[in-house]
């Protein structure tokens, strides 16, 4: 697995928010909720950083401390994926806990998914799946470190997602483990290109609500914990309006199993 080291060398942006004392994450709390162990470049990055957002665009949601079992048994019980696996839009993979089902670790403040496909085999082994939000499938042979090493470092391409994905200068922001801070304000961000939701301005309604989901019969709502729901109600502010995205590429760089 790729070490912490190699991800803060491609995208050094992240190192101001590492935790030197580490975060004391109970992995035993989330995995009674979560019902399996996590590959261990994760648990390092979880240990080493908070939840961690890129562009205004890309959240890497580590669990809470204090808050594990909501992490666990949120992404067990991933609402998203069981719709879309029962209206057949998951090109053959099934939620977890099913046999090789999926496992949420990222996502975009737009649509776009990133997962882990399980296994019996370690959990060092388990692949990266994304679902972009124009409804790509692909698979990567890497772990989640790796991944967003390769992402940042411009050796892997993430078919379907939108213009200026990575950035040149990708900035990043951590969020504090606190939850009663206040929302951080909108960065710069990549240029995503997606329509807006119907249901007007999010950021307006009493409870913040996270991920928006498009599907075939109107939008749905992923939870998140509250860290993650400060950063998604504050990035309402800078969501763009527009709703084109990349073709993938045929570059040199590794691009993930096309699976439509």
């Amino acid at each position: 697995m790729l070490r912490i080291e190699e991800l803060e060398a491609a995208l050094p942006a992240i190192t101001p928010w590492r935790v030197a004392a580490g975060r004391s994450v109970d992995w035993a709390a989330l995995e009674a909720a979560l019902g399996t162990a996590l590959p261990s470049d994760f648990r390092s990055l979880a240990e080493a950083y908070p939840v961690l957002v890129v562009d205004d665009f890309l959240m890497v949601s580590s669990p809470t401390p204090g808050a594990e079992a909501l992490w666990g048994s949120a992404r067990r019980e991933d609402e998203i994926l069981q719709d879309l696996y029962e209206m057949g839009d998951t090109e053959g993979y099934v939620p977890f806990p099913q046999p090789g089902g999926l496992i949420s670790w990222a996502e975009s403040n737009s649509g776009d998914s990133f997962y882990w496909r399980t296994g019996p085999a370690d959990p060092d082994a388990w692949p990266v799946v994304v679902r972009g939000d124009n409804g790509d499938w692909s698979e990567f042979p890497v772990g989640a470190v790796e991944f967003l090493a390769g992402v940042y470092g411009r050796t892997i391409d993430v078919p379907g997602m939108p213009r200026g994905f990575p950035s040149d200068d990708p900035k990043v922001l951590g969020l504090s483990d606190r939850i009663d801070w206040p929302a951080p304000e909108p960065q710069a961000h990549v240029n995503s290109d997606r329509p807006q939701a119907p249901g007007g301005d999010r950021h307006q309604q009493q409870q913040p609500t996270s991920l928006r989901v498009p599907r075939r019969d109107g939008w749905k709502v992923r939870r998140s914990g509250p860290v993650e729901q400060r950063w998604l109600s504050a990035s309402e502010h800078t969501r763009s309006a527009r709703n084109e995205r990349t073709s993938p590429s045929h570059s040199s760089t590794m691009a993930g199993v096309h699976c439509q």
